[in-house]
């Protein structure tokens, strides 16, 4: 049998531009068409509740809300959910009905709204969360409740329920409590220390690379390759002296001589004074080199490392010196 409060907001569909106009003031007054549409909607919920199919009535009520929110609208929702059991979807729908049409409604829909939620009061629990940070977001099962401190309890419906708090720098906390109807169970959730983001370690250097050792020590490739640039600048230095003395000799004994071979030994000459300074200077780095080595890295021969040294040639047009190196 449908009830009292059912037949009573049933002639809504009787006189429904009056109701509607009852409506609380919009930023944008309701269209004709959002008037019609919410009007078709509430009849079919109001036969559908004749019939007591309540989970298609919901429907209805809620698209003629959707199209236009009104008071015998909601109230008339939150009957059906509780209707079929959705006591803390009845209670939001309540609350806003009270928030929305409180000071405008008729004196019985006001009534029979604070009575569905004083009802409701005894019908679910209700958790009171405390947080050791404030601000902290606060989540019941999944969705959201409010910030730390909440100013009134948060209603659930009896049984478990996960609780949980949430800030960014710090490590989340949970915490699951039963709560029985019309009970309060106290939930003091504390969160862990603050989160220091760190980098990601770098990664040791491959065996014989170049760079530090793990120690602080040089790593052996760059001995090694001080060794070869020594030894090439040595040969470099042999190669360029005795072609030099070479040149001079042949200019000493040739009686055709000219200016152009006397430049040429010069610049011979030069080049091997310059490979014999490179020669000294890369034997000190060596030796320098040799305190610093840290000689658990393997050899370059055994790593694969590049050696760069110093390689002399002849050239089209006398002699030059290169950079090689092996991979």
């Amino acid at each position: 049998m449908v009830n009292r409060r059912f037949q009573i907001t049933a002639a809504w569909a009787a006189i429904a531009t009056a109701l509607l106009a009852a409506a609380p003031a919009r930023a944008q007054e309701p269209t004709d068409e959002q008037m019609e549409t919410a009007r078709v909607h509430f009849e079919r919920g109001v036969e559908l509740v004749g019939q007591e199919q309540w989970e298609q009535a919901l429907a209805e009520f809620n698209a003629s809300v959707e199209a236009m929110a009104t008071a015998p609208g909601l109230l008339n929702v939150g009957l059906c959910q509780r209707r079929l059991g959705r006591n803390l979807d009845a209670q939001h729908t309540f609350e806003r009905f009270m928030s929305e049409f409180g000071s405008t409604a008729d004196d019985v829909d006001r009534r029979d709204a604070q009575a569905q939620l004083d009802e409701l009061r005894g019908v679910l629990g209700r958790l009171a969360v405390e947080v050791n940070e404030a601000g902290a977001e606060i989540v019941v099962d999944g969705r959201t409740a409010g910030r730390a401190p909440l100013a009134q309890p948060v209603f659930v419906e009896p049984g478990e329920h996960t609780v949980a708090a949430r800030l960014a720098g710090r490590d989340p906390v949970s915490q699951t409590v039963s709560v029985a109807a019309g009970q309060q169970s106290a939930v003091t959730l504390e969160l862990g220390p603050a989160t220091v983001a760190g980098g990601t370690p770098p990664e040791p250097p491959p065996a014989g690379g170049g760079g530090s050792a793990d120690d602080g020590g040089v790593a052996p490739v760059w001995f090694w390759t001080s060794v070869g640039i020594t030894g090439a600048a040595a040969i470099a230095w042999g190669v360029t002296g005795g072609l030099a003395l070479k040149a001079d000799a042949d200019y000493a004994n040739d009686q055709n001589r000219t200016a152009q071979q006397q430049e040429d030994g010069r610049a011979l000459a030069l080049g091997a004074d310059i490979c014999g300074a490179l020669t000294g200077a890369a034997a000190v780095a060596t030796l320098v080199l040799a305190f610093f080595v840290d000689w658990d890295g393997e050899a370059p021969e055994a790593s694969g490392a590049a050696v760069t040294g110093l390689a002399a040639g002849p050239v089209a047009d006398g002699f030059g010196l290169g950079v090689v190196g092996r991979f």
